[in-house]
C-alpha cells in the first residue's frame, strides 16, 4: 500500500471519530444543558379559611309554608317544633330531633392570603360517626343561594357539591356562599313508618389547591 492510500485510510478513519464524537457529544449536551423547569409545580403558599355562620332555623307549616323563624343568638338554636340545629367544632352542622318542614341557612365566609393562584371547593358530607338516620339522609334538600332546592344525598352518595372546584387569583377575595339544609313535607310519606324523631350531622368541608393542579 503506498503511503498516499494509508494517509487517506487514516484520515477517513479519524474523520469518523469524530463525527461520531460529535454525536454523542450532541446528544449528551441535549440531556445535561440548558434550565430545567418543573412541570405543573409552582411555588408559594396557600393559605384559605371558612368561617361557618348560623343565618336562620325554622319550621314550616305544611299548609301555608310561611316559615316560624327562630332568633339566633349563638351556633346552636331550638325551632318551633323541637328539634335543635348546631354549628360544632367549626364544619359540623348537626339537626337533632329534626321534623318535617324544620331547616336552617348558614353562611360560610372566606379568608384568603394565598401567595399563588388556587382554586377550591365546598361539599357536604354526610358525618360517618355513630348511625346517621338513613330517612334523612335520602330526604335532606340543599339550596344553594338563589338556586333550587335538591335532594342532597342518596343510597349512592353522601356528599353534595355546595361550590365546584372555582379558580382565584392570590390573595384576592373570595364571594360568601350561602345555602339552606331542610327536610321538606314531600317527604311525607316516607316519614310515616318512623318511630322516632331524626337525627344527622353535616360536615362542610373546603378544599384548595394550586390552580394549575389537576381535579377530577
Amino acid at each position: 500500500m503506498t503511503r498516499t492510500k494509508k494517509t487517506a485510510l487514516l484520515v477517513s478513519a479519524l474523520a469518523i471519530v469524530l463525527c461520531a464524537a460529535v454525536i454523542v457529544g450532541a446528544t449528551y449536551a441535549l440531556f445535561t444543558d440548558g434550565e430545567e423547569y418543573a412541570i405543573g409545580v409552582n411555588t408559594g403558599k396557600i393559605d384559605v379559611s371558612g368561617t361557618l355562620t348560623l343565618k336562620s332555623a325554622w319550621s314550616e307549616a305544611q299548609t301555608t309554608g310561611v316559615r316560624d323563624e327562630e332568633t339566633i343568638s349563638g351556633d346552636s338554636v331550638t325551632v318551633a317544633q323541637g328539634g335543635t340545629v348546631t354549628i360544632a367544632e367549626g364544619n359540623t352542622l348537626t339537626f337533632d330531633k329534626m321534623s318535617l318542614g324544620d331547616g336552617a341557612k348558614v353562611k360560610l365566609t372566606f379568608a384568603n392570603s394565598s401567595s399563588i393562584n388556587m382554586k377550591y371547593r365546598v361539599t357536604l358530607s354526610v358525618k360517618n360517626e355513630g348511625s346517621p338516620s338513613d330517612f334523612l339522609k335520602n330526604n335532606l334538600t340543599v339550596k344553594v343561594g338563589n338556586g333550587e332546592a335538591q335532594t342532597a344525598f342518596g343510597a349512592d352518595s353522601d356528599t353534595f357539591v355546595i361550590v365546584n372546584w372555582t379558580s382565584v387569583t392570590a390573595s384576592s377575595a373570595i364571594d360568601e356562599v350561602t345555602f339552606e339544609v331542610a327536610l321538606p313535607w314531600s317527604a311525607l310519606e316516607a316519614s310515616e313508618a318512623l318511630s322516632d324523631a331524626q337525627s344527622i350531622s353535616l360536615v362542610v368541608k373546603m378544599e384548595a389547591v394550586q390552580n394549575n393542579a389537576y381535579t377530577d
